[in-house]
């Protein structure tokens, strides 16, 4: 019963995605169409479905509440993270997908117009057997290509399932060993500990995951646009030009036409990706004149390779405060400076996504005390509820929202 109600779910949104073909609309993918207003983003995991309490669940989550309180803020672009709506062996789960696109329609219905979908998609049924929810074959692991073609496979399922979605994120922070590692990966959450891919295999790895997950999504949905994986800053941070040169070699890779893995080879990078995508957190705590032209740096590199015209969305930047108001005050002045520098020198930049709605206690399990103060509310306590931050306050004045922040505390 369960595969003939998905069969069905596949269908309809099939009919529903030939009827969008018919149309003229293409999707804006260039610096000067971008809608100004998805500049003023955010994010936060729509994970109350588990039914369990998680490392990552936030006490009392509630879908109307988290949707209510962007619509307060003046969010007009949120970051879907997509879990467990397959199970990466090609199986989905049918409530899970109605609860994404329930979730799609409030957000719209309250002004957020812009999704952009983030999966981290790792097949299981390639004849790989993956030791970590993050592992990848080795470079000549007779799997890898029939993991690769996996991968393409269920990013177009995905994509064709989501014809709501125009912006499909093709993961997160790959350049970070956490989240992107060989079978005997032995490291953890900000670590660097062995059994991780050298520099030159991660980049060969993340050449071919675009190539793949790109065409899977263009099959399922050819007017969707693709969104490099938003790529850490790096343990020294921008400052340090070590993204800068970890694009440089993205880019050396493409034009060297040697990629992807198999008998077609691309040297275009809208093969790979359409939009580049990066999180600029202030590693060094400043966003200062240093930050912005290490941004600039990032960019130049696109440029020098005949990118100058596709934009950047920043899908994650935030500050801890560690629960210190004094922090907190500061880190205020970090985010107004961050709209600054875009209005003034970041031109390319069309998205901000901010990290992250909601404070989270259970972060500390796997991030320490840090993750669990991003959030721009609290959560409930005793009998109060979702209670604004002072850095809320400021975020709704930066998005130009309305309305009174504490309607849920």
């Amino acid at each position: 019963m369960r595969k003939i109600i998905l069969m069905a779910l596949l269908a309809v949104f099939n009919v529903s995605l030939a009827q969008e073909r018919k149309t003229a609309f293409q999707v804006p993918k260039d610096i000067a169409s971008i809608p100004n207003d998805m500049l003023y983003g955010i994010v936060e995991p729509l994970w109350e479905r588990d039914g369990t309490k998680s490392k990552f669940q936030v006490t009392g989550f509630n879908l109307d509440t988290a949707v209510g309180l962007m619509e307060l803020l003046g969010v007009r672009s949120f970051r879907m993270m997509f879990k467990e709506v397959f199970d990466n062996s090609s199986e989905f789960d049918a409530d899970l997908i109605q609860y994404h696109k329930s979730a799609i329609k409030k957000l719209n219905q309250a002004g957020v117009n812009h999704i952009i979908g983030m999966c981290m998609i790792f097949p299981t049924n390639s004849g790989f057997s993956p030791k970590g929810i993050y592992a990848v074959p080795q470079l000549l692991d007779p799997n890898y290509q029939g993991w690769l073609i996996q991968v393409s496979n269920t990013w177009e399922k995905i994509s064709a399932l989501f014809p709501e979605i125009s912006y499909w994120e093709m993961g997160n922070e790959l350049n970070e060993d956490f989240f992107f590692y060989p079978n005997g990966y032995s490291g953890g959450f900000g670590s660097e500990n062995g059994g991780v891919f050298t520099k030159q295999d991660k980049i060969a790895h993340i050449l071919n995951y675009m190539f793949y997950a790109s065409k899977g999504i263009k099959k399922g949905n050819p007017r969707a646009v693709t969104v490099m994986p938003g790529l850490s800053p790096g343990r020294k941070g921008l400052e340090s030009n070590e993204l800068a040169d970890f694009m440089e070699l993205l880019y050396e890779g493409i034009h060297s036409n040697n990629y992807p893995l198999g008998a077609i080879k691309s040297n275009k990078s809208d093969d790979y990706f359409e939009i580049l995508a990066w999180h600029p957190y202030a590693v060094l705590g400043k966003v200062d004149q240093a930050w912005m032209q290490a941004n600039k740096a990032i960019y130049d590199v696109a440029k020098k390779y005949g990118d100058g015209h596709k934009p950047v969305f920043f899908t994650e930047i935030g500050f801890t405060d560690y629960g210190d108001e004094p922090s907190e005050i500061h880190q205020i002045k970090l985010m107004k400076d961050v709209f600054n520098f875009i209005k003034t020198d970041l031109f390319f930049v069309k998205n901000v996504t901010a990290f992250r709605l909601f404070e989270c206690t259970g972060a500390l399990a796997w991030g320490g005390k840090g993750e669990i103060h991003f959030g721009y509310f609290k959560e409930p306590s005793g009998q109060i509820g979702f209670s604004p931050k002072m850095k809320a306050f400021s975020l709704q004045t930066i998005y130009g929202g309305k309305g009174d922040l504490r309607k849920f505390e």
